[in-house]
């Protein structure tokens, strides 16, 4: 089942704790969260990553909980510009 839309309209939004809900994709609309400073997104299906987390211009990449190997799954100049905050 896909997360509700409406979601992703939540601008103050600073905490999304998705883990552990067979998830297989993050939309891209995520961008919009730019105040979210954690995502927790482990036990979950996801297959890829949206470029667009890199618009949640309050989140570092160590604020995003996952499995291993899953931030591979992330654009490289994305990746980057999430550590560099």
């Amino acid at each position: 089942m896909p997360l509700p839309e409406e979601l992703f309209s939540c601008k103050r939004l600073q905490v999304l704790a998705l883990g552990n809900n067979s998830i297989s994709s993050l939309s891209p609309r995520v961008g919009n969260l730019a105040q979210l400073v954690r995502l927790e997104l482990k036990g979950n299906r996801l297959e890829s990553l949206p470029a667009e987390l890199a618009d949640c211009l309050s989140l570092r990449l160590a604020a995003v909980i996952m499995e291993d190997g899953l931030t591979d799954l992330l654009p490289p100049d994305v990746k980057d510009r999430m550590k560099r905050r």
